[in-house]
């Protein structure tokens, strides 16, 4: 069941991403046992964490909260990013929930004027709890009591169907042999190894595929994915039923792919990136010629050294980019802390924005520019044979379009491209970083005279 283990993955890293978005307000509290009291009114953003924290009071503005347990019975005029082991939302949430957990659920006083999006062991929306939009959830299992204004697209090994959904219901589900393959129950042991404080949780797992109750209805159409088609008796329903089967990826039979759609995707790969690689060195020669003249220069005359700066490059950059995001986060509570939350979304996004930079430019230099380099080197030197002074004006487009037909040619080869890809890579990388360096080291001649 690979596609609500899909969403649920999908979900947790949308939430990890979300919870360090920067606020211009904030309260923040912390503590073993963190509660807003009832008849409470926090008049802006709330950072709240603690081993239990209870929310009862009110909230103008959103919550990002961590804790083991989390219970929010007051009402939250904002949206609502977190996770616990145990979370329960039964007060009014006046934005969208983005919530992971363990147990999650959604009690039958609770109101979500905005959507659902969570993931986690179990998903629990009781009788009388409303979502006014849409639900997007995923996990082990997911039991839909209440009521849904929009859409429910959810995945899980088990489905249960209680409750009212306004739009179309999009399903991933389990079937009884998937059920065998994985035990809940362990995989609660198996955290609580590493997490010896996390709270029993009680669940009552339910029976793998989709279960209709007798209350269930569904205004719209039914889309469900399983490895064998459910049994939809008692499901009152205002569209159509779709049922897709799952594809079982542990089986023998292999799919069935032609030598001509092979063929077909090589060539539109390689001439989907011609086309690209032509426009974007087209504009570099029109706007900036020198940068790659020079890089091209420095490929031909220094291959090797360029070569082994770009894979040392490349090695170092995938290791300093997670440990970077690891410090901007650690700063940025350091940050908070001092300042009493004032200075955390500056840090947050000052350093956001420098990462996400860099990334950029690592990315276009790497996939973009030497690429191009090389084919520009190809392409002039092809001209030179003839004449260098050829290589001006139009000659120099032409020369890159020339450059960049080869390169692409190459590409296509089995395994002999794939590794000329590899090598251009970091060979670009490496030139580019030799020739910064070189170009810093006369401007600081230059400053010296």
């Amino acid at each position: 069941m690979k596609k609500f283990i899909a969403i649920s993955m999908t979900l947790v890293a949308l939430l990890m991403f979300t919870m360090a978005a920067p606020v211009a307000a904030q309260t923040t509290e912390s503590g073993d046992r963190v509660i807003i009291e009832a008849g409470e009114t926090v008049d802006d953003d709330l950072f709240i964490g603690g081993n239990k924290v209870l929310i009862d009071g009110t909230v103008n503005g959103d919550v990002f909260v961590g804790a083991t347990e989390v219970v929010i019975n007051g009402t939250v005029n904002g949206n609502v990013f977190g996770g616990g082991s145990i979370v329960t939302i039964n007060g009014d949430i006046n934005g969208s929930v983005f919530i992971g957990g363990q147990l999650i659920s959604v009690g039958e006083s609770a109101n979500i004027a905005g959507s659902f999006y969570g993931g986690g062991n179990s998903l629990e929306f009781a009788d009388g709890s409303e979502v006014a939009r849409s639900i997007f959830g995923g996990g082990f299992q997911v039991l839909l009591d209440g009521d849904v204004g929009r859409d429910v697209n959810a995945g899980g090994m088990g489905v249960a169907l209680n409750g009212n959904i306004g739009g179309d219901a999009n399903l991933g589900v389990g079937s009884e042999s998937d059920g065998q393959e994985f035990d809940p129950q362990q995989m609660e042991e198996w955290m609580k190894r590493f997490n010896p404080n996390m709270p029993d949780i009680d669940i009552n797992y339910i029976a793998p595929g989709l279960t209709i109750g007798s209350g269930a209805t569904i205004a719209g159409n039914l889309n469900y994915e399983s490895d064998i088609e459910q049994n939809l008796d008692g499901l009152d329903i205002g569209g159509d039923v779709t049922f897709t089967e799952a594809v079982n990826n542990s089986g023998s039979e292999p799919v069935e792919i032609t030598v001509q759609s092979r063929i077909w995707s090589a060539v539109t790969q390689r001439l989907g990136e011609f086309i690209a690689l032509a426009i974007i060195g087209s504009l570099l020669l029109w706007l900036i010629p020198s940068i790659p003249s020079n890089v091209s220069t420095i490929m031909r005359d220094r291959f090797l050294p360029s070569t082994g700066w770009g894979a040392l490059s490349a090695v170092v950059f995938v290791i300093a980019i997670p440990v970077a995001i690891g410090m901007l986060i650690l700063i940025a509570m350091l940050a908070g802390l001092i300042s009493f939350g004032q200075l955390s979304g500056t840090v947050f996004s000052l350093g956001g924005l420098s990462i996400f930079g860099l990334m950029v430019l690592f990315s276009f230099i790497a996939f973009s520019l030497s690429k191009i380099a090389v084919a520009y080197l190809v392409g002039s030197e092809i001209f030179a044979r003839q004449d260098r002074n050829m290589m001006e004006g139009a000659n120099r487009y032409i020369a890159l379009l020339i450059g960049l037909l080869i390169y692409q040619i190459i590409r296509a080869i089995p395994f002999v491209g794939w590794a000329v890809g590899l090598v251009v890579v970091f060979a670009g990388i490496g030139a580019c970083i030799l020739w910064l360096r070189n170009r810093n080291q006369g401007q600081a001649v230059e400053a010296m005279v």
